[in-house]
């Protein structure tokens, strides 16, 4: 809703593919802190704006905050959805069922 440049956003470096990258080195406790963080951070700059206050980006064009919100809790559910199925995977080849 700032307008902050990519570089100057919290979280991990985006690769050209637009995929996150986490470094061999760091661990699920560091990648949760970093997560945190940005999150505290996003929500101190959100708390500036209503729902209905409209931002352009480049790569979208204008949206609202309510906009940024819903898509943010739809890309969180489909991970999430990731994760079970993940979890239910690697519960299925620990029963040999895989």
């Amino acid at each position: 809703m700032r307008g902050l440049n990519e570089s100057e956003c919290d979280g991990y470096a985006i690769a050209d593919n637009g995929s996150f990258v986490v470094a061999d080195d760091e661990t699920l406790a560091g990648v949760i802190a970093e997560f945190e963080r940005a999150s505290e951070r996003s929500r101190v700059i959100a708390a500036d704006f209503d729902l209905d206050d409209i931002t352009t980006r480049p790569r979208v064009g204008d949206v609202s905050l309510r906009f940024i919100y819903l898509l943010l809790i739809e890309d969180f559910a489909r991970h999430a959805g990731h994760g079970d199925i993940l979890e239910e995977q690697l519960t299925a080849v620990g029963h040999g069922c895989g």
